[in-house]
């Protein structure tokens, strides 16, 4: 299933961006949060789940930033593979919103 294309986090609209990450932005390395444009970027030069999981990264990332968590990036990473499992192992069809 393909990534969707908006999300609403802290009342913002945010727009998910995904991008050649080897034209685009060579200084990221699997996606962003730009929170001054609204945008969640992700590569598309990486695999599916990876995509998904960089997803799940950066809507902390969002998180942190709307609500000022003060969450490590560290801790971010972290918490997005223990999510990213628990959802994968769980849930099999969450990535198909089902």
């Amino acid at each position: 299933m393909s990534l969707p294309r908006l999300l609403r986090i802290g009342g913002h609209l945010l727009k998910v961006k995904v991008y050649d990450l080897l034209k685009e932005d060579a200084s990221t390395d699997m996606g962003y949060h730009r929170p001054a444009m609204n945008t969640i970027g992700i590569s598309s030069t990486i695999v599916e789940s990876q995509q998904w999981a960089t997803l799940l990264h950066e809507i902390l990332e969002a998180i942190n930033f709307s609500y000022a968590v003060k969450l490590e990036h560290e801790q971010i990473m972290q918490l997005e593979s223990a999510l990213f499992q628990v959802l994968e192992e769980n849930f099999p069809l969450w990535r198909e919103g089902r």
